[in-house]
């Protein structure tokens, strides 16, 4: 079950634009390795009103770090699970609490549309914020327009830790 929930207008104009303006944003997402960038909450500021926001919707009462992505212009090549990577590497599945993806600019863009395993869609628009549950498989079809989007898995645990 997808357990999706969508909202428009989540962030007003000060909040977008003090993540547009963020050094995260601009530096370290934009180097982030293969696995993704995961930080904890005191490194994530500009993004502390979309997780409050999210955290209305999911528990996120055992959230221990969040993973980062952002997709500017770009889109994963396929249908896949956001998921842990690395323990993957060695056999192991986990999964993040939840998925949230925030449309931060949206312009001119002519599909895109994110789907998911039960045929539903997102259109992407800016400020708006999808969240869906854990195991989730998801695809984003081929667009063309500026669409920047960012990513945040909270997970329970760090990546790699399979203990």
């Amino acid at each position: 079950m997808t357990n999706l929930t969508v909202l428009d207008d989540v962030l007003s104009d000060e909040q977008i634009q003090f993540i547009r303006n963020s050094s995260l944003l601009q530096d370290n997402l934009a180097n982030m390795n293969e696995y993704g960038y995961q930080l904890q909450w005191d490194e994530i500021e500009p993004f502390h009103p979309i997780i409050n926001i999210i955290s209305k919707y999911w528990d996120l009462s055992d959230v221990v770090a969040y993973e980062l992505w952002q997709q500017l212009n770009d889109r994963p090549p396929h249908w896949h699970y956001d998921r842990d990577e690395i323990c993957a590497e060695k056999g192991i599945t986990k999964y993040p609490v939840m998925t949230s993806v925030y449309y931060l600019d949206v312009h001119d863009v002519v599909d895109g549309r994110l789907f998911f395993e039960d045929d539903s869609h997102i259109e992407p628009v800016q400020n708006r914020l999808v969240m869906f549950g854990p195991a989730v498989e998801h695809y984003v079809e081929r667009f063309s327009g500026h669409r920047h989007s960012i990513v945040i898995n909270p997970w329970n645990s760090f990546l790699g830790d399979y203990d």
